[in-house]
């Protein structure tokens, strides 16, 4: 089968959209070039909107295509702030590897290598920065001082005399007022900024219904029953209208998965369907389409990929590989990235792992999943020892072998894993 031809699911579920998905990209073309606009108007930009808005996709999917083809533009990206390193420094190895300038200098402040890959830069005409999920720098028990070098630096560059320098920040609402306390008196971070908002039931189900339509092989969607769909997902408190606010992420991943069942021929064209059913039934089938490491698969995810306070973290594959059974990585990671569920990136020949949208949603489907397949329990230490000792909590669920179980009980008695 060629490559033209092979299926193609139009929607990237947990994950937001990539330059790759701007065919599949609809409902934001408006904002795509009035945010354009805004960032080749001011030195620095900073978006910022609710959790699972569609940031990320809104630059990835189509500020940065739309800049790079007007313009000729390479811009340097970065999508997430790893807590092992310094964020100035992850800036710095972004920029020279992003731009294909070489090694950054050793030696050198930070700060002075940064100012001369921007001086390369501006000899090239590739000067565009987007730093998203800035957030991350800026949650609890990071590092405030390495914080503070990041925003210093980056509004250094902000007010460099440098025709064609852009900056796009990109954070999530709820962290807008810890960084204006960062950022106070850095008037070019602060003056320029660019809301985005959750899109309208209205506006999603004419977006989903253009994206079905393009997909490998194409679907025609009722309208009403998308419609009924997004209403089921709408932000909690909201009136069952078509102004209503949706929560997008999640609807990307009903929408992902309702797809993937219709192109396999296990889903109705017509007939009612339902959010959580669809959500339920995907989350689960990807889980368990793991066997006998699908535990383990439920432990990296539930544990490992989010803080005790609920937001996404970063996990390094050799962090990931720490906490797999011995030999799983590659089985366990492979298979939560093609069903979307986790997100990769590769920085200087390794790759980090996170959560493919905020937790929050994330969070949700677990739950769904969770209350189906284990019996009440105050405490999971002992659920996870269930699981373990052999008590079957869904109908034809491999057993795990002996080196799964034995890992697995490791990490319940661990004095260093989360907290129970």
């Amino acid at each position: 089968m060629s490559e033209a031809s092979a299926p193609h699911n139009p929607f990237p579920g947990p994950q937001p959209y990539r330059a790759a998905d701007r065919g599949y990209f609809f409902g934001r073309e408006e904002l795509t070039r009035k945010l354009s606009h805004r960032l080749m108007a001011h030195p620095c930009t900073t978006v910022f909107g609710p959790s699972g808005a569609g940031k990320s996709s809104l630059m990835q999917a189509g500020v940065i295509p739309l800049l790079e083809e007007a313009h000729g533009f390479r811009v340097v990206r970065v999508d997430g702030w790893p807590t092992g390193e310094a964020p100035l420094s992850w800036l710095v190895r972004a920029v020279y590897d992003d731009l294909d300038l070489g090694d950054a200098p050793e030696g050198k402040a930070r700060i002075e290598a940064l100012d001369e890959a921007i001086l390369l830069a501006e000899r090239r005409s590739e000067r565009p920065i987007y730093m998203d999920q800035l957030e991350q720098v800026l949650f609890p028990g990071r590092d405030a001082g390495e914080a503070s070098a990041l925003i210093e630096a980056v509004d250094r560059l902000a007010q460099k005399p440098m025709q064609g320098l852009q900056i796009a920040l990109s954070l999530r609402e709820d962290y807008l007022g810890r960084f204006r306390d960062r950022a106070r008196g850095r008037r070019e971070l602060l003056d320029h900024g660019f809301r985005l908002g959750q899109l309208s039931v209205g506006e999603m189900v004419r977006a989903v219904c253009r994206a079905a339509e393009e997909g490998r092989p194409r679907q025609r969607w009722a309208e009403e029953q998308v419609r009924a769909l997004m209403l089921e997902v709408r932000m909690p408190g909201a009136p069952a209208s078509e102004d209503a606010e949706v929560q997008a992420a999640f609807g990307q991943i009903v929408c992902r998965a309702l797809w993937g069942e219709r192109a396999a021929g296990r889903g109705s064209e017509a007939g009612a369907v339902e959010a959580e059913v669809i959500l339920h039934r995907y989350l689960e089938t990807t889980v368990e389409g793991l066997g006998e490491l699908s535990e383990a698969a439920r432990l990296l995810l539930e544990e490992h990929l989010v803080d005790r306070e609920g937001h996404r973290t970063l996990l390094t594959e050799q962090e990931a590989r720490g906490v797999l059974p011995p030999g799983a990585a590659a089985e366990v990671l492979g298979q939560l990235e093609r069903a979307a569920v986790l997100r990769a990136e590769e920085h200087q020949g390794s790759r980090y792992f996170e959560l493919g949208h905020d937790c929050a949603v994330i969070g949700v489907a677990f739950c769904l999943l969770a209350s189906v397949r284990m019996a009440a329990t105050p405490s999971p230490r002992r659920r996870i020892r269930r699981r373990v000792y052999g008590t079957r909590t869904a109908a034809g669920r491999p057993s795990c072998s002996g080196a799964t179980r034995a890992w697995l009980s490791r990490q319940c008695s661990s004095p260093t894993g989360s907290e129970w």
